[in-house]
């Protein structure tokens, strides 16, 4: 490792805490490069996660910035998710030293063309393919209003990925992204997730035989994910119960959910019960009708050595399918669970070992030293 082992992070939320799919990717990380002995200079953009935070397993310096999001921000030609991240206080943080710059998302990169900076090293991580993401979210909503923005930002994001090719390495996180990118730039390296922060075995209260779900509930994805499990749940003669769990669901989900006896909704629940949940499931069901990235909770399910049940669209890319089992309709699904099969404990630690395999922070490690610190 180089002698000077500075490196800025510029996160696109406060990375705390690590409860959701790409503040996981840059806490995790910032976790394993501080144990290789980097020193971590951890920049957030706060609106509304707080900044009373102990960063110090993953960093060694802290900044926090405002969001700008005046009405400015909406009729700029560049992305509304870039444009409101453009403070000045983080360029000039910047430009006291000659630190490699890691930009974390597409979202971050309002200064990555910035001439100050043109001599630095840099390198932007991309969480997945934010203009498809985008253009995927106008399909599925039912407001005309985030139709029109979401279908918007998505070609504003087309466009602005040019500015891209300034990053010294441009970082993927699947293969589907990687063989993407690598059409339109020449500096793509696949760097996958480090398997270093899936949880250890903790000692589980024992629950009644259950399938798990669980997610953001405030999101309209994992949402409308909820409602295609009701419809399988509500049709089928499934055997066990269907456990939901996750934040901030709305009034009509918990009234959908309480409509069913064989379903249990857990609001909000604090990172332990989620993971006794998760270890004491009899499998894990990962539904999701949108392709992005790769699903953090999906690699998190596969560490505890579960089934995993999963739609097409949440293994599409990841390399993962051989590991799950993978369903399209309610009935499939169904069909599926009224089998009860489990895996043996041979089949377990196969998926466990694979999982560790494929997402070994040993890549990351090279990838920073080779392009920011050689």
């Amino acid at each position: 490792m180089s002698t000077n082992t500075s490196i800025h992070i510029v996160a696109f939320d406060v990375p705390f805490p690590p409860d959701y799919g790409g503040v996981m990717d840059v806490y995790y990380r910032c976790r394993s490069l501080k144990n290789a002995g980097y020193h971590i200079i951890l920049h957030c953009y706060e609106y509304g996660r707080g900044r009373k935070h102990d960063f110090s397993e993953i960093a060694d310096e802290v900044h926090y910035y405002t969001r700008s999001k005046s009405i400015l921000s909406w009729l700029s030609k560049r992305p509304f998710i870039v444009n409101t991240r453009n403070s000045k206080a983080l360029l000039n943080r910047l430009l006291q030293d000659d630190y490699p710059v890691v930009f974390e998302g597409q979202h971050c990169t309002f200064w990555l063309n910035h001439p100050e900076l043109s001599g630095r090293k840099k390198m932007v991580r991309l969480h997945n393919i934010e203009w498809q993401y985008y253009d995927g979210l106008s399909k599925r909503s039912s407001s005309f209003f985030e139709r029109w923005y979401f279908r918007s930002e998505a070609r504003k994001l087309h466009q602005h990925e040019s500015e891209l090719k300034q990053a010294i390495v441009l970082a993927t996180i699947s293969e589907s992204d990687t063989d993407y990118y690598k059409s339109r730039f020449e500096n793509v390296v696949y760097v996958p997730v480090g398997f270093e922060h899936f949880p250890s075995t903790i000692v589980a209260k024992p629950h009644d035989p259950f399938y798990l779900f669980h997610g953001n509930l405030s999101v309209a994805e994992n949402c409308e994910a909820v409602y295609w499990l009701l419809d399988a749940f509500h049709k089928n003669p499934i055997p066990q119960n269907l456990i939901i769990a996750g934040k901030n669901p709305d009034q009509a989900l918990v009234t959908a959910c309480s409509q069913q006896t064989n379903v249990q909704l857990i609001k909000n629940p604090d990172d332990l019960q989620l993971q006794e949940l998760m270890q004491t499931a009899s499998a894990h069901l990962i539904v999701g009708f949108q392709q992005s990235g790769i699903k953090l909770k999906l690699l998190n399910a596969l560490m505890t050595g579960k089934k995993c049940i999963v739609t097409p669209e949440i293994v599409a890319g990841s390399g993962l399918n051989h590991l799950c089992i993978v369903v399209s309709t309610p009935e499939k699904l169904a069909q599926e669970l009224l089998s009860e099969n489990v895996l043996s404990e041979e089949e377990s630690t196969t998926q466990l070992r694979e999982v560790r395999e494929l997402f070994s922070e040993k890549r990351l490690l090279e990838v920073v030293e080779k392009y920011l610190f050689n």
